[in-house]
């Protein structure tokens, strides 16, 4: 009887640890793998998740980057997928491919990689998980005023002058030489007439001041125009009044359209001038020029704005094609030399503070940033006063302290920028006079969390730096551009 429990016992033990080795050897053989796999899955999605995340950061900043460089496509697109390609790689983010695709107002940033997947290869996928991040940005809307001086220090007297730069790089205009010299009465002899220097009678349409200044304000009046939610204006001075002459309410880009009529880009002033400086003549120049480039359109218009013959005039069919930067190329130089710097301030401040919503705006008809752009001949005038005499300075301070409360009141944020050029020996002004200018600036500056005014003065010692000292500060620096929705 002792035996058959022995052996009973025995026997008992011998199965439970013939079940204790069978579930040991399920736990190894099966549950074991089974509880990697599921590791190795949960990691490899968490791997995923946080390619996801870190692929759209990247996207995201690679769009906002590019922006900057709108509405240049291509320079955008390199500097969009160089971006995303080279931060892909610091980052450790399997990026294969990025593209952008734009419009004038919103860019967009495409990429595609594949996240690896640990968990696939076990069954012989070793693809990974394909990965995509999309984002669009697009610019605040600006409302943009450009204001060119044109006043008679740009150019040397027409009659009594000298003419600037050197004959070679500066001769007579075609127009002037060969097809219609200008003659005025001999101030010495009342029944005779001479013939005025045809050097002189071009520079006050083109010479190495006045020709830097407006090829910039063109420039940067065709840079805000081509983003199409953008309102843009134009104006000169002095004009009437020794204030502003509008050529261009603040609209949005491109031609105007009237109930009566379509209208150019611009108006084109076919009555300004005297008979030695107009703007039909400097059209002319432009127009009927053959051999200097420097006098000739930047592009050819549609239409020539000039009938020459032995009198100029305005070709009607042209208004409704003038281009912006034709209009600021035909601008001749004023007989006047000084105009109400306050008056100029408070006519641009006014008209971008009053520029109307544009619906195409959509949900940012009212977050439009104002741009005012001045280009100065040299320190701002008040009458006769120059800064930093006195009355100059105080007429600028009450018309900027005027906008700044109109920035607060209508909640908006104010830009003014203050283009001063020089050219070799000609500096109108001292480096005292701009740091006493930066100051004042400084003085009448606001900013709170819904509306600022901020002012700046740029200024290039070449004429060749002065658009390359718009593009960086205007155009790069200042953009504001935001993840679209």
């Amino acid at each position: 009887m002792v035996n058959s429990r022995r052996r009973a016992i025995s026997s008992t033990q011998a199965r439970a640890f013939g079940m204790a080795g069978a579930s040991t050897m399920f736990f190894a053989v099966i549950v074991l793998p089974m509880l990697f796999l599921i590791l190795t899955l949960a990691l490899d999605l968490s791997l995923f998740f946080t390619i996801g995340q870190k692929s759209q950061t990247l996207a995201d900043e690679a769009a906002m980057y590019a922006f900057r460089f709108m509405p240049d496509v291509d320079r955008a697109r390199s500097a969009g997928e160089s971006y995303a390609l080279h931060t892909a790689k610091q980052r450790s983010i399997p990026i294969d491919s990025v593209q952008t695709l734009n419009s004038s107002d919103q860019l967009s940033i495409l990429m595609n990689g594949r996240a690896p997947m640990h968990f696939a290869r076990w069954f012989g996928f070793d693809g990974g998980l394909p990965v995509q991040a999309r984002a669009s940005v697009r610019g605040q809307p600006q409302d943009v005023f450009v204001a060119v001086d044109v006043s008679s220090r740009l150019a040397p007297d027409a009659i009594t002058g000298t003419a600037w730069g050197t004959e070679v790089q500066w001769p007579a205009a075609t127009f002037f030489a060969h097809e219609m010299p200008i003659y005025i009465p001999d101030p010495y002899d009342a029944g005779r007439t001479v013939r005025v220097n045809e050097r002189l009678l071009t520079q006050q349409c083109f010479n190495p001041i006045f020709s830097a200044e407006k090829a910039a304000a063109a420039e940067v009046f065709d840079y805000f125009s081509r983003f199409s939610l953008n309102g843009i204006g134009l104006g000169f001075f002095p004009g009437e009044f020794f204030t502003l002459d509008v050529a261009r309410e603040v609209l949005p880009g491109g031609r105007r359209k009237t109930e009566e009529q379509l209208k150019g880009e611009a108006d084109f002033d076919a009555l300004s001038g005297t008979q030695t400086s107009s703007t039909l003549m400097c059209a002319a120049v432009a127009q009927q020029e053959h051999s200097h480039d420097s006098y000739k359109f930047p592009v050819p218009p549609v239409v020539d704005p000039v009938n020459v013959g032995s009198a100029l005039s305005f070709n009607q069919d042209y208004a409704a094609w003038a281009r912006a930067k034709e209009v600021i190329w035909s601008r001749a130089a004023s007989q006047r030399a000084t105009y109400s710097i306050e008056s100029i301030l408070s006519e641009i401040t006014g008209r971008l503070l009053s520029a109307a919503p544009q619906p195409k705006r959509g949900g940012l008809a009212h977050r439009a940033s104002k741009l005012g752009v001045i280009f100065l001949s040299g320190m701002p005038h008040e009458g006769t006063a120059r800064f930093p005499e006195p009355a100059a300075a105080e007429a600028i301070s009450r018309a900027l302290l005027k906008a700044s409360e109109a920035a607060a009141e209508a909640k908006v944020n104010m830009r003014l920028y203050l283009v001063l050029m020089q050219y070799e020996a000609w500096q109108p002004y001292q480096h005292q006079e701009l740091e006493q200018l930066a100051a004042l600036f400084a003085q009448l500056e606001y900013g709170d969390d819904s509306s600022s005014l901020r002012i700046r003065t740029l200024v290039a010692a070449d004429p060749n730096e002065l658009q390359d000292a718009i593009a960086k500060v205007m155009v790069l620096d200042e953009k504001s551009v935001f993840i679209a929705e």
